[in-house]
């Protein structure tokens, strides 16, 4: 199975610290590791046209606070 397309949001260094502290809290009492760098998934595809994704980077960064790349 192919990795599927989707839009992140990833956080500012302060927060992912912060979330990654609560990863480890919650490791100590047994959940699973974390491996994944801390994020908001916006989207989640097997795959994403082209126009999509222009459509996206058009309409988000007005309403959320955020750089494409």
């Amino acid at each position: 199975m192919a990795s599927p397309e989707n839009i992140l949001l990833h956080l500012p260094q302060e927060e992912e610290q912060q979330v990654r502290e609560i990863f480890a809290k919650l490791e100590e009492r047994g959940f699973p590791t974390q491996h994944q760098t801390p994020h908001i998934t916006i989207t989640f595809s097997p795959a994403m046209a082209n126009d999509v994704v222009e459509r996206a980077a058009e309409l988000l960064p007005p309403v959320i606070p955020a750089s494409f790349r």
